[in-house]
């Protein structure tokens, strides 16, 4: 939380709420390397992904602009950045053969 928003939530639930986010943030990586080796998963896992990503940056520019200086406003670009190429990938991409 310092680190990425500037602030430190002294509080039981903050603690609970940061490693829920941690560990979905995991899953979601888990997942897109998952998709990386199995075709047939890999345009659900760039979609939800990409989701993820879109929701993120649309709660901080919404609701935390503030924090945009802090670890947050590198998170919002490099999140753009992949979102982006998701979306190139999902456009160009073949379908999976099914020999």
């Amino acid at each position: 939380m310092q680190s990425n928003f500037g602030e430190v939530v002294d509080h039981p639930v903050a603690e609970i709420i940061t490693r829920n986010w941690g560990g979905l943030i995991g899953l979601i990586g888990v997942m897109l390397i998952y998709g990386a080796f199995v075709p047939a998963v890999r345009k659900y896992s760039l979609v939800i992904a990409g989701i993820s990503k879109v929701i993120f940056i649309l709660l901080i520019l919404s609701l935390g602009k503030a924090y945009m200086g802090f670890g947050v406003g590198t998170a919002v670009i490099a999140d753009s950045v992949m979102i982006v190429l998701f979306v190139i990938y999902l456009l160009l991409a073949r379908p999976p053969r099914t020999d």
